[in-house]
């Protein structure tokens, strides 16, 4: 089927919104494709609608939900995540995430039970607990004192002598500097209640020896319980 090139953009989109009822099925797709042809002057496809949902701007095969063969043009975007790898550490002392890549920027929610002893809660990249780590906290313990302190050198805190029982959620913003695969820019903030309520707000560096390839969790005494999802932001 051919149509007359119609110049005008209003008089042309009145006909693809009229053609569009028209759909003209591919000789040489099978039936799960569906191509609509707008007033141009070749039969090319102008959209391609899968039985499977899949949508194609300039592609007859679309491979994603949208798949657009050529530039896009558009006022504004949301960020997306997508989940890169999850963990559910239980009466665990350590648990590791690994596959991480430098470049990417990442997020992690982990939420946890310190299921015996008072501890510590930390954690750290590439396995490297030597003394590469910077970082400043800002505190509110209890709701009755707020200060700031200087990090650990060794790790970074997730919880400070959390008691037995005790729940918590942290949630942590990570990436390398660009052009340097073994520094990682660290914020997050994680709260718990051990009793208290405990807020904290943590800014912090770590300067390694290789790449980014992995981020560990540990407790300095007895063991958590909990569920971990990293996402990359894209």
């Amino acid at each position: 089927m051919k149509f007359i090139f119609i110049k005008d953009f209003h008089i042309r989109l009145i006909a693809f919104l009229l053609f569009s009822l028209i759909i003209s099925h591919q000789a040489n797709a099978d039936v799960n494709h569906f191509a609509g042809y707008v007033g141009i002057s070749t039969v090319a496809p102008f959209s391609t609608v899968e039985v499977a949902g899949n949508v194609g701007i300039g592609s007859v095969n679309p491979g994603q939900a949208l798949d657009v063969q050529g530039t896009v043009r558009a006022l504004g975007y949301v960020n997306s995540l997508s989940l890169v790898a999850t963990a559910t550490p239980s009466a665990a002392s350590s648990f590791t995430i690994s596959g991480l890549s430098p470049g990417n920027r990442y997020k992690l929610v982990f939420t946890w039970e310190q299921n015996t002893s008072t501890a510590v809660g930390t954690f750290i990249f590439n396995s490297d607990s030597g003394t590469n780590y910077q970082s400043k906290v800002f505190y509110n313990s209890g709701g009755a004192s707020a200060g700031e302190a200087s990090g650990p050198t060794t790790s970074f805190w997730f919880s400070n002598s959390s008691n037995s029982s005790t729940f918590g959620q942290a949630e942590i913003l990570f990436q390398t500097v660009p052009g340097n695969n073994d520094t990682v820019l660290v914020n997050y903030n994680t709260q718990y209640n051990d009793g208290g309520q405990e807020i904290y707000y943590v800014m912090g560096t770590y300067t390694g020896a290789s790449s980014l390839s992995s981020i560990t969790f540990s407790t300095s005494a007895g063991t958590v319980t909990g569920t971990a999802a990293l996402y990359q932001l894209n």
